[in-house]
């Protein structure tokens, strides 16, 4: 069986928020894969998880954003806004204190079909029982199994399985 109950990936990335209504905001964001925030064992104090099918230009904002931004209304949810000139729909407003991956305020869903740019990282949940050793050895067999795939620039690059404790 496998080492992990679930697997993730997330970018982090600055950006431009703005409500046409509300003005601008610079956030430091992250896109993150559907499987993260159930991995997290996280929810939104307000709005809903949409489905992995309903794809990208859906955003959660933080709990000071949200009363930054909204004065805490729950009217934002629903909002329609742009992250870097990207048009959004505000689907959730994450609890007070969460900043998953280091401290950011503004979350995406990766959608599945997009082209991915730029360094990703994983993040998962170990299945009950299992170490941290052992999730390294089969991530790496997985990893390297896959170097024929990977450009050639890119082959041969190592993976590295670590606690996760960033956020707040």
């Amino acid at each position: 069986g496998s080492t992990l109950e679930a697997l993730g990936a997330f970018q982090v990335f600055q950006a431009t928020l703005r409500d046409a209504d509300r003005g601008s905001a610079r956030v430091s964001a992250a896109a993150v894969t559907p499987e993260v925030l159930p991995i997290l064992r996280m929810e939104p104090v307000l709005g809903r998880i949409p489905s992995p099918e309903e794809g990208g230009g859906l955003l959660f904002l933080g709990a000071e954003l949200w009363d930054d931004m909204y004065g805490s209304d729950p009217a934002a949810i629903g909002r329609s806004v742009t992250l870097d000139g990207r048009p959004h729909t505000v689907v959730g407003v994450m609890p007070e204190g969460f900043g998953f991956p280091y401290r950011q305020n503004a979350w995406v869903l990766l959608d599945a079909g997009a082209p991915i740019e730029g360094a990703v990282e994983l993040v998962g949940r170990l299945a009950p029982a299992a170490t941290l050793e052992a999730a390294s050895e089969e991530l790496g067999a997985r990893w390297a199994g896959l170097d024929g795939q990977r450009d050639p620039s890119a082959r041969g690059a190592r993976l590295e399985v670590r606690p996760f404790t960033g956020g707040r």
